[in-house]
């Protein structure tokens, strides 16, 4: 009787186990496997991802206007300008990528009124740390705010930088001034932008292009004399000027003066020269050339073609990625009736919204470019 009931429990346990096998069963058939194209497909992202992780450089080699060999992180967000500030900030402008600049203007720049846009264009730099204080740079300055990268314009400097500081620090230079391209090419491979810096070039080609196809058409016994001189100080500002007034049209009365940087010169010199159209360093100068009777023989004084040299990201006259405005500029003030139809207003507003991403109004336009009749 007992052996009974103990087969008895034996044959209800089986049976549980029966049902839940077959239950088991069941679900298991219910549940949708993947498919191999799915397993692998999971195992192909897992690896890339992983791939792609392991594999992603940090850094690269560029080679900057120095011809010296850099190495870079590959992502850029935090750059310092040094030295000539005002051209430097205006390249990573040109970029789009002026928030990257951590660095404040040195006082020779912030207690200007001309440098104002860099602020406009970038609010922080009107607050952010300032590294150099006339000639000095300070090394603990710099490594405070730990940039990427460094930019100047000058190669000893570079050296110093990275000699006392391991920062990257990139030579941004050019030696004529349509090599101003190259300089955006380059930031254009730091900042991994080629398209920005072909937009540029582009730019460049065109409007220098459609300037040519008008004074070329000059007589050359018709073209304008001109100087482009601070006339406090009797000097030429900068040599940059003998390329932007022939590219202009215009005949530079120094050009073959001097090649050096700065060129000074005396009344009598000035009085032989006798410019048609003096380009001036501001409103003082502007102002002296009426007042002054040493200068009121001069044809241009005589003729009230006297004309301040605008300022907007940087001097015009001088070193700068703005040189097709310069150009532009400089040749509807020497013939006028020739670029009658150029609207210089919109060509400023046009290169402010592509490559500063600032919106310019009419007042703004107004006070960069002065008087023009």
């Amino acid at each position: 009787m007992k052996d009974k009931k103990n087969r008895f429990k034996v044959e209800i346990l089986l049976s549980i186990i029966l049902v839940i096998a077959i239950l088991m069963s069941i679900i298991t058939s219910c549940t949708p496997k993947p498919t191999g194209s799915d397993i692998s497909g999971t195992m192909e992202t897992n690896k890339d991802t992983e791939s792609n992780e392991d594999t992603e450089p940090k850094t690269k080699m560029i080679t900057d206007s120095a011809g010296r060999k850099v190495e870079i992180p590959t992502k850029i967000e935090k750059v310092v300008t040094v030295g000539p500030v005002g051209v430097l900030n205006c390249f990573v402008f040109t970029m789009g990528e002026g928030d990257t600049i951590a660095n404040g203007l040195p006082p020779r720049f912030a207690k200007s009124g001309r440098w104002k846009y860099h602020t406009l264009f970038n609010p922080a730099i009107a607050t952010n740390p300032v590294v150099e204080d006339g000639e000095t740079v300070s090394m603990e300055g710099l490594i405070e705010i730990d940039p990427d990268i460094v930019l100047t314009m000058d190669e000893k400097t570079a050296e110093d930088i990275f000699n006392n500081t391991n920062l990257p620090a990139i030579v941004l230079n050019w030696e004529d001034p349509e090599d101003v391209k190259e300089a955006v090419n380059l930031l254009g491979e730091v900042y991994n932008k080629p398209e920005k810096a072909e937009e540029y070039s582009k730019y460049f080609d065109d409007t220098l292009a459609k300037i040519k196809d008008t004074v070329s058409k000059i007589p050359e016994e018709k073209k304008i004399r001109v100087l482009n001189a601070s006339l406090g100080s009797l000097s030429r500002p900068h040599v940059i000027a003998e390329w932007w007034i022939t590219e202009a049209g215009g005949i530079s009365v120094t050009k073959e003066v001097d090649k050096g940087q700065r060129l000074e010169f005396s009344i009598e010199q000035l009085l032989k020269w006798n410019p048609e159209v003096i380009i001036v360093t501001g409103e003082e100068d502007e102002k002296l050339a009426y007042s002054d009777e040493r200068f009121k023989n001069i044809e241009a004084v005589k003729n009230k073609r006297i004309y301040s040299t605008p300022t907007f990201g940087h001097v015009w006259t001088n070193r700068t990625m703005e040189q097709p405005l310069t150009v532009l500029w400089a040749a509807k003030l020497f013939y006028p009736e020739q670029f009658k139809d150029i609207d210089m207003e919109g060509e400023l507003k046009l290169f402010s919204q592509k490559f500063f991403s600032y919106e310019l109004s009419d007042e703004e336009c107004e006070e960069i470019l002065g008087n023009m009749e």
